[in-house]
């Protein structure tokens, strides 16, 4: 069963990469109004001050948009639809379908959270912080992870541990996919 989002459900002080890592399809509104989808982790609110930018407009069309992809099936369920206990959760390579294939949030509950994250080579995401501990684990391409004075490259089968609040950056050596865990603090 899908839950039903509330409007409320990210705000002003929600970091942008989280609003596109929960809300991909915003990631449209963040180009439309000029803001950068890394953002180096600040804020929406923080991001929209910085570049004199209203932050009220900003918040109601993220919503709006957000509400046009619930109702495009005429119902009020989510836009994404987060895995239940016992779920099976496919996280096999996508080869060819990597190119067309969005970044998403496979689980969310108050603890943790797990995010299938899509990078095309080239792509960075600046220097930011986790709000918990967290996990990288690549499942196909390449990417560099930038933390702790020195960067490691991970590529398919390998994982990457990292305490939380530890600043890092990501960037993308060849399209890949790779798993975000990230334990939350309750």
């Amino acid at each position: 069963m899908a839950e039903k989002i509330p409007e409320t459900f990210c705000d002003l002080d929600t970091a942008v990469p989280d609003w596109i890592i929960d809300h991909p399809e915003t990631l449209s509104v963040f180009q439309e109004f000029g803001i950068d989808d890394s953002c180096g982790g600040k804020s929406l609110g923080y991001v929209c001050d910085q570049q004199g930018i209203d932050g009220t407009l900003v918040l109601k069309t993220l919503h709006q948009k957000i509400k046009t992809i619930i109702n495009m099936n005429g119902d009020e369920t989510m836009a994404i639809v987060h895995a239940n206990p016992g779920d099976v959760i496919d996280v096999h390579p996508l080869g060819s379908a990597l190119a067309t294939t969005k970044t998403h949030t496979l689980i969310k509950t108050d603890k943790f959270e797990v995010v299938r994250l899509i990078m095309i080579a080239g792509k960075e995401i600046a220097e930011h912080k986790a709000p918990g501990e967290i996990t990288v684990q690549c499942l196909e391409g390449k990417i560099a992870f930038t933390t702790l004075g020195k960067t490691e490259e991970l590529a398919a089968g390998q994982m990457l541990f990292l305490t939380a609040g530890e600043p890092h950056s990501v960037r993308c050596i060849e399209d890949a996919s790779f798993l975000l865990t990230i334990l939350l603090k309750s």
